[in-house]
């Protein structure tokens, strides 16, 4: 045996040298040594700093390290970035005090840092066209917006004189009464801002041979103890100005500026005439409004790409919708429905105006990531009052949230911590949470002190989500039935 042995072991060393140096063989799965892409360092096209305007967006590529590459932005609220194969992709969402680092690692974590300062637009860059507006009590002007960075905002000093609302890179102003000089402050979305300065006055003459006319509304309603302004003009002036009812209304004229005062509530009609015998009548409402114009939210929160239903009621038909920052709105539908969108990173305002120019608004935030198409349950967050909103003929609604349900395995269980201030109810990919109703009645949601409601799903996979409801407390409220038509 020992001779055999001997005789074998040459021959075997000679083997396993021969397998080793073929590497095992043409069938052999083991592992490699891996061979580096490229010996040179990692880069982000050669620099280590970036700077950017507001909403712009810069490609980089990337050479040296490894692939595969990726990238942290450590404040994303400021700059967004991403990479696609040797590509660095960076966005600002907003100007910075401070620069934002962005790192960039490849496969063997090789770091690189790159400084990425986000710049203000210059103050010189934004303007208001005019800069200075005239207007008659009663009628509505626009004024264009060039330069800055969108979306804009707009806020009167004294918004009992004009009101202001905006679309696009327009301001509409409106003249509610005669004023010298009221201030409408309008800003960008980087906070910079310029003053537009606006007088109310009706003119003094018209154009000759036309006809007696006023920019008072065919239909108007106003509120107890309240003033308006509207302009005569036309016919054969001096003009004069009578009422039915006294107590309800009460009219003045200065010059060619029709001011009118309400009283109690009631109706009464307006008699405008010139020094010819020409004459308008109007039939005006003061009305105590038991439905003052109100939304079915009043915060709208969430991850950017989300959407949601918010009603109108109240208010004087039609109403009108204007949006700033992160969200899109939709024009009122016939059921009294906004369809609302989370479009960009950042804050936001729906704002309602209905006939009379009486205002409400609901605020919006969107988080910096996008809504991923995953189990989940949208809207994340939404406030809402414990006080139910009424329709014209003062008769309550119960207040109702759509959410939506996204890649659920049915069937889907839906649970609330407070059944009793609100209840959900699912049907297909939709979670509807409500007040309650009871035998027709529409139940307040009454808190003694804000109140957070949380919804919870469960699929059939044991898959689970939350979104909460905010329950403000507004004061007094009780839980007496009322009639509900919702």
């Amino acid at each position: 045996m020992r001779r055999v042995y001997s005789f074998w072991w040459p021959v075997w060393g000679v083997l396993v040298l021969w397998l080793t140096a073929c590497g095992g063989g043409s069938d052999y799965v083991g592992p490699t040594s891996p061979t580096p892409e490229t010996g040179n360092s990692l880069s982000v096209g050669g620099m280590s700093s970036l700077s950017l305007l507001p909403v712009e967006l810069k490609r980089v590529e990337i050479t040296g390290g490894r692939k595969p590459y990726s990238v942290l932005s450590q404040n994303s609220a400021v700059v967004l970035a991403s990479v696609s194969d040797a590509t660095l992709t960076v966005a600002a969402v907003q100007s910075h005090a401070v620069p934002v680092t962005v790192i960039v690692s490849d496969a063997v974590n090789n770091r690189i840092a790159l400084a990425v300062t986000v710049a203000s637009t210059g103050q010189g860059q934004f303007g208001v066209s005019p800069e200075r507006l005239s207007l008659a009590p009663g009628s509505t002007a626009s004024v264009s917006l060039t330069g800055g960075t969108p979306p804009f905002t707009a806020v009167a000093a004294n918004e009992a004189q004009v009101a202001v609302s905006t679309a696009g890179a327009a301001v509409s102003v409106t003249g509610l009464q005669e004023t010298v000089e009221v201030l409408v402050r309008v800003t960008d979305s980087q906070g910079l801002s310029r003053s537009l300065p606006v007088t109310v006055a009706a003119n003094v003459g018209s154009a000759p041979n036309a006809p007696l006319f006023s920019n008072v509304p065919a239909q108007l309603m106003l509120p107890p103890q309240s003033s308006r302004t509207y302009t005569i003009g036309g016919g054969t002036p001096p003009y004069s100005v009578t009422t039915s009812q006294g107590g309800v209304l009460n009219p003045s004229l200065r010059g060619t500026a029709l001011v009118l005062q309400t009283g109690q509530v009631g109706t009464a009609q307006l008699t405008v005439v010139d020094a010819a015998g020409a004459r308008l009548l109007y039939a005006v409402q003061v009305q105590s409004s038991p439905s003052p114009l109100a939304l079915s939210a009043s915060e709208f929160s969430d991850k950017l790409g989300a959407q949601m239903t918010v009603w109108v009621s109240g208010g004087r038909p039609p109403y009108t919708v204007s949006t700033t920052g992160s969200v899109r709105a939709t024009t009122v539908q016939s059921d009294n429905s906004i369809a609302l969108e989370l479009t960009a990173v950042g804050s936001g305002s729906v704002t309602v105006f209905d006939a009379n120019l009486n205002k409400v608004s609901m605020t919006t935030l969107a988080a910096a990531t996008a809504l991923s198409n995953v189990f989940g349950l949208s809207p994340a967050r939404v406030t809402i009052s414990e006080t139910l909103a009424t329709d014209t003929s003062g008769v309550s609604q119960a207040t109702v949230i759509p959410f939506r349900l996204t890649k659920a395995e049915p069937p889907v269980s839906v649970f609330s911590s407070h059944p009793n201030l609100l209840m959900p109810t699912v049907t297909g990919n939709f979670v509807q949470v409500s007040t309650p109703v009871r035998d027709g009645r529409a139940i307040p949601p009454c808190v003694d002190g804000d109140v957070t409601v949380t919804i919870t799903v469960i699929d059939s996979v044991g898959q689970s989500a939350s979104s909460q409801v905010m329950v403000l407390n507004s004061g007094s409220c009780s839980t007496s039935t009322v009639p509900t038509t919702r």
